[in-house]
């Protein structure tokens, strides 16, 4: 792993994506398609790859799995003294996974990833949120993350091609010695827009079948500020562990609330702003405003979702939102 060497290329050998695909389908919004190809990618071991690694002479490697591509790349990377491009468009990903991001549909894991190895990954400005938090999606059995010098890197890649390794692509190079710093950056060629998921057609899954992070809202939400108001007992007692129980699942139930389901997370999202402004809660008002903001909220679309709370809470809500906005 902390041998990679400028003049590397990078191989990802199994597409991203199924942490954001087993909680689409836990909420009943993954596709069949997305959803088989997600098991057949978990269910597909490394051990081919690995040996093909080991005998075209790779310098480093590592699985890329609860961590996300970006913080296990991150470690390689500071490990090795080195600094990565990453090419977004060339990651491979799993059916779906662009309309699951661009619908909300991100697990929790994609936020605390973010916030572990976050200060050493620097997208372009032109690479939409989503995209990135694709990159810090944790993955269940994911793939092998190779670094081979690039003379070799060919012939690697079409030896696992044959083998049945048929997603493995390039996805990035290593250009020079430096500290651990990550630069993601897209052609253009792959993009991702806001869709709503109505009218896709789901499938029942059982939650036994996939293991996921519990939802938060967006990849940057946290459960929402109000649960935390949610008394406890003094620690050491039979109370305390009783009520302890109840906050962390009265904290569930509003995760599943804030789930983008028959809404989309856009619509909960002006939806909460509304509310916030309605109870003048001051922590969540702010707390949605910043999600709303990263989501691609205008400033219009905000003030119109206040002034729905403002109309059912008063002129005192008119105050309180013109103080906090």
């Amino acid at each position: 792993m902390a041998a990679a060497r400028p003049g590397d290329v990078l191989i990802l050998t199994k597409p991203l994506g199924t942490g954001i695909i087993n909680f689409a389908g836990q909420i009943g919004q993954a596709t069949k398609q997305s959803i088989e190809e997600a098991e057949r990618s978990m269910t597909t071991l490394n051990k081919e790859a690995a040996r093909l690694m080991v005998e075209f002479g790779a310098h480093a490697c590592t699985d890329v799995t609860g961590f996300g591509l970006m913080g296990h790349l991150t470690e390689m990377a500071l490990s090795s003294g080195v600094d990565v491009e990453v090419v977004w468009d060339d990651i491979p990903l799993l059916a779906g996974v662009l309309e699951y991001a661009a619908a909300g549909l991100l697990p929790g894991a994609i936020a605390r990833n973010k916030e572990s190895c976050g200060q050493r990954v620097v997208p372009t400005d032109s690479l939409p949120p989503e995209m990135i938090d694709i990159c810090y999606d944790a993955q269940t059995s994911g793939g092998l993350l190779i670094a081979i010098v690039e003379e070799d890197a060919d012939k690697l890649l079409k030896a696992l091609h044959k083998e049945g390794v048929s997603t493995a692509a390039v996805i990035g190079r290593i250009p020079a010695k430096g500290c651990g710093q990550i630069q993601l950056r897209t052609t253009g060629r792959r993009e991702i827009t806001s869709t709503r998921l109505a009218g896709t057609p789901v499938v029942p899954v059982d939650d036994t079948r996939l293991t996921i992070d519990k939802r938060r809202a967006t990849s940057d939400e946290e459960v929402p500020c109000c649960a935390d108001a949610v008394t406890s007992a003094p620690s050491g007692t039979a109370e305390a562990s009783g009520t302890a129980e109840v906050a962390a699942k009265f904290k569930d139930f509003l995760s599943a609330a804030s789930s983008p389901h028959s809404l989309d997370a856009y619509t909960k999202q002006a939806i909460a702003i509304a509310i916030s402004v309605a109870m003048r809660c001051e922590p969540c008002l702010k707390m949605h405003l910043k999600n709303a903001r990263k989501k691609g909220f205008t400033q219009d679309e905000i003030d119109e979702a206040a002034w729905l709370g403002i109309s059912f809470g008063g002129s005192p809500t008119m105050v309180f939102y013109e103080q906090n906005k």
